[in-house]
């Protein structure tokens, strides 16, 4: 689910200002994710995940597990871009490369699958996703050229597949 309510200017684009997505996994467990970008509101981009063994919220680093079990991170919380830069310039002086393109794809699939479906309206598997044939892409890559303003996604009506 998702919507408009509040960033519908022509400023904005055409992105909602909401997304409340669930996906489930094919062993039958679920990770619900959410955001939302309205002023004067509790703005939440979070993720969290519900199995058979029990739950995460995985945007707080916290799980608790059928039966009372709770864990909790507690380490240190250093800034994750610093640690990601330091990562991958001690691994090319290391000369053992860190390779996250595969990571970075499915990520970014995710998100535009989850899009794709608040766009929607609609259920979709990740077949039909990542087989889709909508192309957002500009018609020419110049530095002077038009960007595509894509219509406001109406769910039940927009076509994402």
């Amino acid at each position: 689910m998702g919507g408009r309510q509040v960033r519908t200017g022509k400023e904005y684009g055409e992105i909602y200002d909401h997304h409340a997505v669930e996906f489930e996994y094919a062993d039958g467990s679920r990770m619900f994710s959410y955001c939302r970008h309205i002023p004067n509101c509790w703005e939440s981009v979070s993720e969290h995940a519900h199995g058979s063994k029990g739950t995460s919220d995985i945007s707080d680093a916290r799980i608790e597990i059928a039966g009372g079990d709770r864990w909790r991170f507690r380490g240190d919380s250093p800034n994750p871009y610093v640690v990601e830069h330091h990562d991958l310039l001690s691994s090319i002086r290391s000369g053992s490369p860190i390779n996250e393109g595969k990571y970075g794809a499915l990520s970014s699939m995710t998100s535009i699958f989850g899009r794709m479906a608040t766009y929607s309206g609609k259920m979709l598997t990740w077949d039909e996703a990542i087989n889709s044939q909508i192309n957002l892409a500009p018609k020419q890559y110049a530095w002077d050229a038009e960007p595509p303003v894509p219509v406001v996604a109406i769910p039940g009506h927009t076509q994402v597949v």
